[in-house]
């Protein structure tokens, strides 16, 4: 059997505990090494994984397509840059930088070597949100207003979601969900409201809500870090209140529903498992679908207004 080899780029506990685990159940994929900084404190990880590590003047050889980014979002530019001269097709972590301008570049050189370029959107291959599009879409006109909220508890210190030359702010690291949903399903709003941010003391954002506003409803987002956890969507509409608990972040075992509220009666409609990571690498490689590069433009966009607190 034919493989198609891909090469990873960071080796953190997101890449242990998420990618590896969907990447060893697609069976027409293996990892041919990885790539890190220091490739000799991965001695651990070389022999718990099988995976070999090289450092950033390896050259990826010439039969490997795929390279697959999970770096600090401040290195994103020139890595995915690095990688797109070697002519490879790319999965980067979310979001591709922290500027518009930067994200255009990636995506518009991209098209011009005719490689592809994802950014990783894992929660909208899930069972779902696809259930969330056929509720908006069957209720649009009724919509009243639409909350949004990601709260992640206290970080380790180190924490590169910490600093401002790594991350940047949590708009980028937390905030990019409850914000790439809401345009990703509504569009770019016709105006922004700031309703609350909070700050550590080397100036980083810790949280942060803010409210789009459209032609007939508006969407509330809220994002935070230190707080206790919390991961949901809730639509309001004339009649009904639609809510989808664990919409962005669930692990491939979780049984996931969504409850529908009308009047004083609850009903919980049942969905399933179903592992949104192998979904997304299986889909981004071996469909061929383009990306929606105009999502990942708005995403950027958006983000770099709220973070600078414009408009």
């Amino acid at each position: 059997m034919n493989l198609d080899k891909i090469v990873i780029v960071g080796f953190g506990n997101h890449i242990t505990k998420r990618i590896i685990p969907a990447i060893q159940k697609i069976r027409k994929l293996k990892i041919e090494y990885a790539i890190v900084r220091k490739p000799k404190k991965y001695s651990n990880a070389n022999i718990e994984h099988n995976i070999k590590f090289y450092d950033f003047n390896k050259k990826i050889n010439n039969n490997i397509k795929w390279v697959y980014i999970s770096t600090p979002i401040k290195t994103h530019y020139k890595i995915v840059n690095k990688y797109l001269d070697e002519n490879k097709n790319i999965i980067c972590e979310k979001p591709l930088t922290h500027s518009f301008i930067k994200t255009k570049k990636l995506i518009d050189k991209a098209l011009a070597k005719n490689l592809i370029l994802h950014e990783v959107d894992m929660y909208k291959h899930h069972i779902q949100y696809k259930n969330l599009k056929k509720i908006i879409k069957s209720n649009y006109n009724n919509i009243t207003s639409v909350k949004s909220v990601f709260i992640i508890p206290q970080q380790n210190k180190s924490d590169s979601i910490y600093s401002s030359t790594l991350t940047g702010d949590s708009v980028y690291s937390v905030g990019y969900y409850p914000v790439s949903i809401a345009l990703s399903l509504f569009g770019e709003p016709k105006s922004i409201s700031y309703e609350n941010r909070k700050k550590n003391i080397k100036n980083i954002s810790l949280s942060n809500s803010v409210k789009f506003i459209y032609d007939n409803f508006y969407c509330c987002l809220k994002w935070e870090i230190g707080s206790k956890y919390s991961n949901e969507i809730t639509i309001k509409t004339n009649q009904e209140i639609f809510k989808f608990n664990k919409i962005f972040a669930k692990d491939p075992n979780y049984l996931s529903t969504f409850n529908i509220k009308k009047l004083n009666r609850n009903n919980q409609i049942f969905l399933g498992s179903d592992d949104q990571f192998v979904n997304m690498i299986r889909k981004f490689i071996f469909k061929k679908i383009r990306p929606n590069y105009s999502i990942s433009k708005s995403v950027s966009k958006y983000l770099e207004i709220i973070a600078k607190n414009k408009i």
